[in-house]
Protein backbone atom coordinates (compact mmCIF):
# COMPACT_ATOMS: atom_id res chain seq x y z
CA UNK A 1 0.00 0.00 0.00
CA UNK A 2 1.71 3.14 -0.88
CA UNK A 3 1.04 6.39 1.08
CA UNK A 4 -0.74 9.31 0.12
CA UNK A 5 2.49 11.33 1.28
CA UNK A 6 4.21 9.88 -1.38
CA UNK A 7 1.78 10.92 -4.08
CA UNK A 8 3.12 14.32 -5.76
CA UNK A 9 -0.22 14.81 -6.91
CA UNK A 10 -2.26 14.44 -3.90
CA UNK A 11 0.44 16.68 -2.15
CA UNK A 12 0.04 19.00 -4.54
CA UNK A 13 -3.61 18.72 -3.85
CA UNK A 14 -3.70 19.41 -0.20
CA UNK A 15 -1.27 22.36 -0.34
CA UNK A 16 -3.72 24.10 -2.61
CA UNK A 17 -6.88 23.23 -1.42
CA UNK A 18 -8.86 25.53 0.70
CA UNK A 19 -10.04 24.93 4.01
CA UNK A 20 -13.16 23.65 2.77
CA UNK A 21 -11.76 21.19 0.26
CA UNK A 22 -9.48 20.24 2.82
CA UNK A 23 -12.06 19.40 5.47
CA UNK A 24 -14.19 17.69 2.72
CA UNK A 25 -11.11 15.27 2.21
CA UNK A 26 -10.58 14.24 5.81
CA UNK A 27 -14.42 13.57 5.47
CA UNK A 28 -13.97 11.75 2.25
CA UNK A 29 -11.10 9.90 3.65
CA UNK A 30 -12.91 8.66 6.85
CA UNK A 31 -16.18 7.40 4.91
CA UNK A 32 -13.06 5.16 3.08
CA UNK A 33 -11.54 3.80 6.16
CA UNK A 34 -14.91 3.18 7.64
CA UNK A 35 -16.64 1.21 4.32
CA UNK A 36 -12.99 -0.38 4.20
CA UNK A 37 -13.50 -1.13 7.93
CA UNK A 38 -16.98 -2.66 7.40
CA UNK A 39 -15.68 -4.92 4.46
CA UNK A 40 -12.73 -6.51 6.24
CA UNK A 41 -15.22 -7.02 9.17
CA UNK A 42 -17.54 -9.10 7.11
CA UNK A 43 -14.92 -10.73 5.33
CA UNK A 44 -13.35 -11.39 9.12
CA UNK A 45 -9.95 -10.09 8.41
CA UNK A 46 -9.56 -8.52 11.99
CA UNK A 47 -6.25 -7.51 11.96
CA UNK A 48 -6.74 -5.29 9.01
CA UNK A 49 -9.99 -4.01 10.17
CA UNK A 50 -8.10 -2.69 13.40
CA UNK A 51 -5.79 -0.90 11.03
CA UNK A 52 -8.65 0.90 8.88
CA UNK A 53 -10.69 1.78 11.89
CA UNK A 54 -7.97 3.59 13.88
CA UNK A 55 -7.20 5.30 10.93
CA UNK A 56 -11.23 6.48 10.86
CA UNK A 57 -11.03 7.71 14.41
CA UNK A 58 -7.82 9.30 13.83
CA UNK A 59 -9.78 11.54 11.17
CA UNK A 60 -12.91 11.56 13.17
CA UNK A 61 -10.40 13.45 16.23
CA UNK A 62 -9.06 15.24 13.61
CA UNK A 63 -12.37 16.91 12.49
CA UNK A 64 -13.21 17.60 16.20
CA UNK A 65 -10.13 19.42 17.03
CA UNK A 66 -9.62 21.40 14.45
CA UNK A 67 -12.86 23.25 15.16
CA UNK A 68 -13.35 26.94 15.49
CA UNK A 69 -15.68 27.82 17.96
CA UNK A 70 -15.13 31.48 18.04
CA UNK A 71 -18.06 32.56 15.33
CA UNK A 72 -20.57 30.52 15.79
CA UNK A 73 -20.02 28.23 19.06
CA UNK A 74 -23.79 26.95 19.22
CA UNK A 75 -23.47 25.76 15.85
CA UNK A 76 -20.02 24.51 16.39
CA UNK A 77 -21.07 22.63 19.55
CA UNK A 78 -23.42 20.70 17.79
CA UNK A 79 -21.51 19.57 14.79
CA UNK A 80 -18.66 18.53 17.54
CA UNK A 81 -21.36 16.35 19.45
CA UNK A 82 -22.26 14.71 15.75
CA UNK A 83 -18.34 13.90 15.54
CA UNK A 84 -18.32 12.85 19.24
CA UNK A 85 -21.38 10.33 18.71
CA UNK A 86 -19.41 9.05 15.92
CA UNK A 87 -16.06 8.34 17.64
CA UNK A 88 -18.14 6.18 20.36
CA UNK A 89 -20.01 4.71 18.04
CA UNK A 90 -16.87 4.12 16.07
CA UNK A 91 -14.92 2.88 19.35
CA UNK A 92 -18.14 0.64 19.96
CA UNK A 93 -18.32 -0.82 16.69
CA UNK A 94 -14.62 -2.04 16.99
CA UNK A 95 -15.35 -3.46 20.37
CA UNK A 96 -17.74 -5.99 19.03
CA UNK A 97 -16.99 -5.61 15.20
CA UNK A 98 -20.27 -4.75 14.39
CA UNK A 99 -20.81 -3.24 10.79
CA UNK A 100 -24.43 -2.30 11.21
CA UNK A 101 -22.95 0.14 14.05
CA UNK A 102 -19.91 1.35 11.18
CA UNK A 103 -22.63 1.72 9.00
CA UNK A 104 -24.54 4.52 10.56
CA UNK A 105 -21.52 6.28 11.11
CA UNK A 106 -20.85 5.88 7.25
CA UNK A 107 -24.59 6.83 6.49
CA UNK A 108 -23.81 10.28 9.02
CA UNK A 109 -20.32 10.68 7.22
CA UNK A 110 -22.11 10.89 3.79
CA UNK A 111 -24.60 13.21 5.00
CA UNK A 112 -21.98 15.51 6.22
CA UNK A 113 -19.86 15.12 3.14
CA UNK A 114 -22.75 16.58 1.29
CA UNK A 115 -22.88 19.36 3.30
CA UNK A 116 -18.78 20.71 2.49
CA UNK A 117 -19.47 19.42 -1.25
CA UNK A 118 -22.58 22.01 -1.24
CA UNK A 119 -20.68 24.23 0.67
CA UNK A 120 -17.15 23.63 -2.00
CA UNK A 121 -20.06 24.42 -4.91
CA UNK A 122 -20.95 27.61 -3.16
CA UNK A 123 -17.44 28.85 -2.36
CA UNK A 124 -15.00 27.35 -4.68
CA UNK A 125 -11.84 29.71 -3.63
CA UNK A 126 -10.97 30.91 0.04
CA UNK A 127 -11.66 34.08 1.18
CA UNK A 128 -9.30 36.55 0.04
CA UNK A 129 -9.34 39.07 2.91
CA UNK A 130 -10.91 39.26 6.73
CA UNK A 131 -13.08 41.77 5.19
CA UNK A 132 -15.32 39.07 3.24
CA UNK A 133 -17.59 36.83 5.14
CA UNK A 134 -15.98 33.33 4.88
CA UNK A 135 -17.74 29.98 4.12
CA UNK A 136 -15.27 28.66 6.15
CA UNK A 137 -12.25 29.58 8.78
CA UNK A 138 -9.43 27.14 8.98
CA UNK A 139 -11.52 23.93 9.36
CA UNK A 140 -14.62 25.84 11.19
CA UNK A 141 -18.42 26.15 9.73
CA UNK A 142 -19.39 29.53 9.72
CA UNK A 143 -22.07 31.89 8.04
CA UNK A 144 -22.54 32.01 4.28
CA UNK A 145 -25.22 34.46 4.18
CA UNK A 146 -28.70 33.77 1.96
CA UNK A 147 -26.82 30.09 1.31
CA UNK A 148 -29.62 27.40 2.16
CA UNK A 149 -28.47 23.83 1.20
CA UNK A 150 -30.81 20.72 0.76
CA UNK A 151 -33.08 19.66 3.27
CA UNK A 152 -32.13 16.35 5.38
CA UNK A 153 -33.53 13.34 4.12
CA UNK A 154 -36.85 12.10 5.10
CA UNK A 155 -36.33 9.61 8.35
CA UNK A 156 -32.33 11.30 9.36
CA UNK A 157 -31.80 11.25 12.76
CA UNK A 158 -30.29 14.34 12.42
CA UNK A 159 -32.82 16.46 10.97
CA UNK A 160 -33.92 18.77 13.73
CA UNK A 161 -29.94 19.60 14.44
CA UNK A 162 -29.22 20.04 10.71
CA UNK A 163 -32.28 22.77 10.21
CA UNK A 164 -31.06 24.92 12.85
CA UNK A 165 -31.08 28.33 11.59
CA UNK A 166 -28.32 31.01 12.83
CA UNK A 167 -29.37 34.38 13.01
CA UNK A 168 -27.44 35.77 10.13
CA UNK A 169 -29.82 33.29 7.63
CA UNK A 170 -27.34 30.39 7.22
CA UNK A 171 -28.76 26.99 7.02
CA UNK A 172 -27.28 24.14 7.89
CA UNK A 173 -29.76 21.60 6.19
CA UNK A 174 -27.61 18.66 4.60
Amino acid sequence: MTSHQDDPYFVAEVQTATPQQLRLMLIEGAIRFARQTADLWTEGKLYEAGHAVDRCRDIITELMTRMNRARQPELTDRVASIYAWMYAEITHAHIGHDVARMKEVIRVLEVERGTWQQLCELLPTAPVSSNETPAVDTFSVTAVPGAALAPPCEGDPLADMWSQQSSNGFSFDA
